[in-house]
């Protein structure tokens, strides 16, 4: 009785079944192998899928000569393992069959180097169960075969990035239970840390990446030594990385560097720091050159893993806003130096038992009532905080900015002009304008609140108000 099974020549093996669980992948235009092919069923349906090359190698000649009869299109072999055909292939297919050999092992890892960069090995094999990584001799109903336990199988495959794709069929008198493997040559991993900076990047490199021994190559160090001459890149990416290099400008020279598309010879420099192995890559990136550079490593043998992640903590000021707000402070220093020169030796202290200042201005528009003034407290200085009440209610202040009265100093001998204040308080659509308004030291905690006297420009501005009400 044949092997596999046909439709008008049924066989011992359920050949149908098997192809579905082997679950293969598309096949048209690719080159397929069967290694221990039988009568050639699964190289039919490869031709049938449009393989452009389909090879199937057996060492039984009846059983090559009654595939090579049933497709005639695909090309049959009479030969074993230990002489495999000229690859690669893109897709190998070894069902039924690892058992029979004399070195599993060795027979696995040659199919392996026969794939194609993107090539799949396909296993269907028996494993015997147990826990330690072994080959179980078994008993079975013709022989006594040696089958892997699961670690023996990762053993086997070793080198190599595989999965167990499901179970395959049981067929009669087997001994251990089938199952499916998919298998592909491991690529050396890229893991991209390409997020901006003060993202963490380094940080993950020595918590993540520096104790499982994987090598982390720092974008800023390449970049450091490209601008010192210390690494050889072509000129044009040399020339823009001193031009504007300094260690505080790092990130601005990568966007110069993509801008100015050299962002692939930038990634060059980075990958030749590898020896080909894994490694992290610690480079910020600009979000729109990620696909390229992921792309660009691929290519070069490379999965690359492009990791993400939000930001944490609390951003630095970028450099040039950080330098303008220091110059900034220096300007208020030498002015509160100059300030403080020219006000007399001693100043009177106020003589007021409670805070005093006047509310000058009242201005209404989009819903936001503005009001202007100056206060002062018992201190001298401008009150810490002010409330504000509207027709007897304290409102929400939106916002409070204190303002320069050199007037008001000059007037009361004080030791700073910086007491005026603007006061910003939003009104709801169907909030009246106010009639009454009163703003009071909201940092006082003892003693009665005593409101800011009204000007008499404020007085005519509520006047106003007031008016404008339906009655």
């Amino acid at each position: 009785m044949a092997y596999q099974s046909f439709p008008s020549a049924p066989g011992a093996s359920k050949s149908f079944e098997k192809l579905a669980s082997l679950r293969l992948p598309a096949l048209a235009g690719k080159s397929f192998l069967d290694v221990g092919c039988n009568e050639g069923f699964f190289c039919g349906y490869a031709a049938f899928s449009g393989a452009r090359r389909v090879v199937g190698i057996d060492v039984l000649k009846t059983a090559v000569s009654k595939a090579r009869k049933r497709f005639p299109q695909c090309e049959f072999l009479e030969r074993s393992w230990d002489q495999l055909p000229p690859g690669p292939f893109d897709v190998v297919l070894l069902a039924s069959a690892l058992h029979y050999a004399q070195s599993q092992p060795a027979l696995v890892q040659n199919l392996l180097a026969l794939l194609s960069p993107d090539g799949l090995l396909v296993i269907e094999l028996g494993v015997s169960g147990g826990t330690e990584d072994e080959w179980v001799r078994v008993v079975r109903g013709i022989d006594t075969r040696e089958f892997p336990t699961w670690r023996g199988v990762e053993t086997m495959l070793k080198g190599a990035a595989w999965r167990r794709v499901g179970v395959s069929v049981r067929q009669s008198g087997d001994p251990v239970p089938r199952y499916v493997i998919h298998a592909v040559p491991r690529r050396p991993h890229a893991y991209l840390l390409m997020a901006p900076p003060a993202f963490g990047k380094t940080n993950l490199g020595r918590s993540l990446f520096h104790p499982a021994g994987v090598p982390v190559v720092s974008g800023d160090a390449v970049i450091a030594k490209i601008a010192r001459g210390e690494i050889e890149v072509p000129d044009p990416l040399a020339a823009v990385i001193r031009d504007g290099f300094s260690p505080s400008t790092v990130d601005q020279v990568t966007r110069a560097v993509f801008a100015a598309g050299f962002g692939l010879d930038l990634a060059e420099a980075w990958v030749a720091q590898t020896d080909g192995q894994d490694f992290a890559l610690d480079a910020y990136v600009p979000a729109e050159h990620h696909p390229q550079v992921t792309a660009a490593l691929r290519d070069r043998g490379y999965l690359a893993v492009n990791l993400t992640w939000e930001r944490v903590g609390v951003p630095p000021t970028p450099r040039p806003k950080s330098e303008q707000l220091a110059l900034d402070y220096l300007s208020w220093v030498e002015q509160r130096q100059v300030e403080t020169a020219s006000q007399p030796a001693a100043a009177p202290a106020p003589s007021w038992p409670h805070t005093v200042g006047f509310v000058d201005r009242l201005t209404y528009a989009a819903g936001k009532l503005v009001i202007m003034g100056w206060a002062v407290n018992v201190e001298g200085r401008v009150p810490t905080r002010l409330a504000v009440r509207l027709d007897g209610r304290e409102r929400c202040i939106e916002s409070l900015a204190y303002t320069e009265r050199p007037k008001v100093k000059e007037r009361h001998c004080l030791k700073t002009s910086q007491v005026g204040y603007r006061i910003t308080v939003r009104l709801a659509p169907t909030d009246p304008l106010p009639t009454q308004l009163e703003v009071i030291d909201g940092s006082e905690e003892t003693g009665a609140a005593h409101p800011l006297r009204m000007s008499r420009r404020a007085a005519q501005t509520l006047a106003k108000f007031a008016a404008s009400r339906p009655r």
